[in-house]
């Protein structure tokens, strides 16, 4: 399954802003909230980094986190869990679980400090001219806030050159059934064991490159 590394650069996203949390007592305040409580339901398409899009479906409560992605005809689960990695493969009843070792793939998050707000203006988002609210953090991190009337329409991130990356929201709610963790007990289980983190570049990742790699050492 190609281009598995947009769960880890989307979950990044959400993470960061789950570490934020802060009070600015602004528009998407509420948003910035059900993020912070670490107990949300996110629906989105976002940029797969090759120039196409992805819709990514997301769970996260407390140190646990599931996802599916839909691409090009592919559809990738991928459960993170009690320390460990499993991308399931429904169509195959089978899955591959990676020991994480303690580490997660969210520990190189450059991202700690209460969000502060900056500014609000407006800007095109999604084919629309919508209100935003951008804060950042101790560490530069910024991000856009997008609001459609009461509703959250995305988020962009920026990097240092004003270049941003969207993330359009279609759902996000505190819906999280303790189902959606569930790891099949029918299914077939790959073992990869250890999964290396050391170095890890989150921005380069392709699972293919890393399985083909490990198989072949």
């Amino acid at each position: 399954m190609k281009k598995i590394g947009l769960f880890i650069l989307a979950l990044s996203l959400v993470l960061s802003l789950v570490a934020c949390g802060g009070g600015s007592g602004k528009a998407a305040q509420k948003f910035i909230d059900i993020f912070a409580s670490g107990t949300f339901h996110m629906k989105a398409t976002a940029s797969d980094g090759y120039g196409g899009q992805a819709a990514v479906e997301m769970y996260c409560k407390g140190d646990k986190f599931a996802s599916v992605m839909e691409e090009d005809g592919e559809t990738a689960r991928m459960v993170v869990s009690d320390g460990k990695y499993y991308i399931i493969s429904d169509a195959e009843k089978e899955y591959t679980v990676m020991d994480l070792g303690g580490a997660s793939p969210m520990d190189d998050i450059p991202v700690t400090g209460n969000m502060t707000f900056v500014k609000s203006g407006k800007a095109d988002f999604n084919g629309k001219n919508l209100s935003f609210e951008e804060y950042t953090n101790a560490t530069g991190d910024t991000v856009q806030f997008f609001l459609d009337g009461n509703n959250l329409a995305g988020l962009r991130t920026l990097d240092g050159d004003g270049d941003g990356d969207d993330v359009i929201i279609l759902v996000l709610d505190q819906n999280v059934p303790n189902s959606v963790f569930d790891i099949p007990g029918d299914y077939t289980s790959n073992d990869f064991g250890d999964f290396d983190l050391d170095g890890f570049d989150l921005d380069d990742f392709d699972l293919d490159d890393y399985l083909n790699g490990y198989l072949n050492d």
